[in-house]
Parts: structure tokens; sequence; C-alpha cells
């Protein structure tokens, strides 16, 4: 049962449109940028996390644009295991902080923010 919940993930209704946005950026699998990471290790210090990332929902994965604290060759999450896969179906900032959760696969959320960003098109 966990593991189909696992494997199971949303996708937006304007899936087709948001992968070609992202195509036009350019953006997937490019190398680190000073003002990417600029802004991770910020968000890490306002938010008072360990850890910070800025990753992008491609396809089948979460790419890693830049992230502050974590292991070099952390790079991408598979989308099943993401939970930026829900995130980007909704509109509203997703904040899980401290002991809220509980089960091992939880844990790993622990104090980080999620925000669906928009372009002027209003896709995440």
């Amino acid at each position: 049962m966990l593991m189909e919940a696992i494997m199971a993930f949303p996708l937006p209704s304007n899936e087709p449109q948001r992968l070609a946005a992202l195509r036009e950026y350019r953006i997937l699998d490019t190398a680190p940028e000073l003002a990417y990471d600029a802004l991770t290790g910020l968000a890490a210090q306002i938010a008072q996390c360990p850890v910070a990332c800025i990753g992008i929902m491609d396809t089948n994965r979460e790419w890693i644009k830049s992230k502050y604290d974590l292991p070099a060759d952390f790079n991408e999450l598979p989308r099943e295991m993401n939970i930026c896969a829900t995130t980007i179906c909704g509109s509203d900032v997703l904040m899980v902080v401290g002991q809220s959760l509980s089960t091992s696969i939880e844990k790993r959320y622990r104090c980080r923010t999620y925000t669906p960003r928009r372009r002027g098109t209003g896709l995440r």
C-alpha cells in the first residue's frame, strides 16, 4: 500500500503546457550559477533550515538547480518520491516544519518550504 502511494503522483491539469514552458527556459542540466546559490543560501538562513535547494520539476524527476549544504552529487530526485510533484498542482505555499512528521518517508520533508512558482502565463 505504501509503495503504491509513493509510485503514484498527481499531474497538474496544465502539465503539457508547463513542460513546454520549462523547455523554453533551457535551464535543465545547466551548470551552477552564483545568483541561484545566493538565493538558496539566503532561503536556508531566513528559514533557519540546515539545507536548502532550488528544484525544477521535469517529466520524471526534480532536477536540483542549486543547493545549500547538500552533497555535491545530489542533483535530482525521482518525481514519484517527491512532495514537489504535489506542490505544483496547487497555488499555496507548503511549509513542513519539525516534528509534525512521523514516518521515515515523511521525515525527509522536515523544515522545507515548497512554493510553486508562476510565470506570466500562470503556469507553475
